[in-house]
């Protein structure tokens, strides 16, 4: 029994790792076999629904990137059109792409608030958690609410 669970268990990890690479085709088959395997246990669907919200996730942001990048084509390249293109490009690991739009409006405004804490995101993004705390205080350094409403 223990060797069941186990095996399931890798191809829900298996699963994870098609979610990541985007593979929707084998995150769905390595689901079926950890279920026919693991049997309909709640940790196993429990897993499975989590995995379906980020893959849905994943295409519900490469969608937005899409849409934002044809208002921009279409309206032209704004500060806060751009600004909201760097968040999906996190969201999509187009983390260097990001870092040019995020360094071109800081150099034009160090004291920006938004472009400050679209920095943060990024560096959060790479792992950089005091670069981001950094950007979070030089950001609240200029507007104590610069970060109301986000979670701490």
């Amino acid at each position: 029994k223990e060797q069941v669970s186990f095996k399931a268990t890798n191809h829900i990890a298996l699963a994870l790792c098609y979610n990541i690479l985007g593979d929707s085709v084998n995150l769905q088959k390595e689901q079926q076999i950890a279920m026919l395997k693991g049997g309909m246990k709640d940790y196993l669907i429990s897993i499975s629904m989590e995995l379906n919200r980020l893959a849905e996730a994943r295409v519900d942001n490469y969608h937005a990137l899409q849409d934002i990048n044809a208002r921009i084509a279409k309206e032209g390249a704004t500060e806060r059109l751009e600004l909201e293109k760097v968040q999906y490009l996190i969201g999509n690991e187009k983390f260097e792409e990001a870092q040019k739009i995020v360094d071109k409006y800081l150099q034009k405004d160090a004291k920006n608030v938004t472009v400050l804490l679209s920095k943060a995101a990024l560096e959060t993004a790479a792992g950089n958690i005091d670069k981001m705390r950094s950007y979070e205080d030089k950001a609240r350094a200029i507007d104590p609410n610069a970060l109301s409403g986000t979670k701490e």
